[in-house]
């Protein structure tokens, strides 16, 4: 009964995913920082450029509000334990900056604190920077090929999604198009020729492809 309970421990502890060598977790941050300070750039340029209806209608809207991006920093420092890394504790304080703006104001994020924040991520990778330079030239490899890995894996899966989601938009088309042809039998009324912009959409659909993640630490 022992034994089968060590096995038992054993086996599951092999199924956890280990931890990541600390200069992954660097790169990992880094590249979490951009993504977050890159959306925070687009809702600055939303506020300039879209209404309230054309962000909703792009699939921008709400846009990230403060509890959001307090909890993003929470779980980017607890999981990380950044401030524990050699020179770590100024990208961490950085990071505690972004919780600081945040809770400076209340209700929608405006947009001067939206540029605040999104300065401060990018502070935070300047600071990751001196942290990740601390590490050896092997253990700075290692990082980057593991994140390499994970970024390749997250855009298989995206490309997968928008394979799976043009294959629905076209079922959805030819399903509209068969019930137009029989609407135009019935009434003797040709069917409506797609515009030129229709079919403009829809072979930049077909050519679209997923943007290569752009990381720092040349990967």
């Amino acid at each position: 009964m022992a034994v089968a309970m060590g096995n038992g421990r054993r086996a599951a502890a092999a199924e956890q995913p280990l931890p990541l060598p600390p200069a992954a977790v660097v790169l990992q941050i880094a590249e979490t920082t951009a993504s977050i300070q890159g959306m925070l750039m687009q809702s600055v340029k939303d506020m300039d450029d879209l209404t309230e209806q054309q962000r909703k209608d792009v699939g921008r809207w709400p846009p990230i509000n403060r509890n959001e991006l307090k909890k993003s920093v929470d779980v980017l420092l607890s999981n990380s334990r950044l401030a524990t890394m050699p020179n770590g504790s100024e990208a961490a304080g950085i990071l505690n900056g972004v919780k600081l703006t945040a809770n400076a104001g209340s209700g929608a994020i405006t947009r001067d604190e939206y540029i605040i924040m999104a300065k401060q991520f990018g502070q935070t990778r300047d600071a990751l920077r001196k942290v990740f330079e601390l590490f050896s030239e092997a253990q700075q490899a290692e990082g980057r090929a593991i994140v390499r890995e994970q970024i390749a894996a997250d855009e298989e899966r995206i490309r997968q999604v928008e394979e799976e989601a043009e294959k629905v938009r076209l079922i959805r088309e030819k399903i509209a198009a068969a019930e137009q042809k029989r609407a135009a039998d019935a009434s003797g009324t040709p069917p409506r020729k797609k515009t030129l912009k229709e079919l403009e959409e829809a072979n930049a659909a077909f050519s679209k492809q997923q943007k290569p993640a752009v990381s720092l630490y040349g990967l």
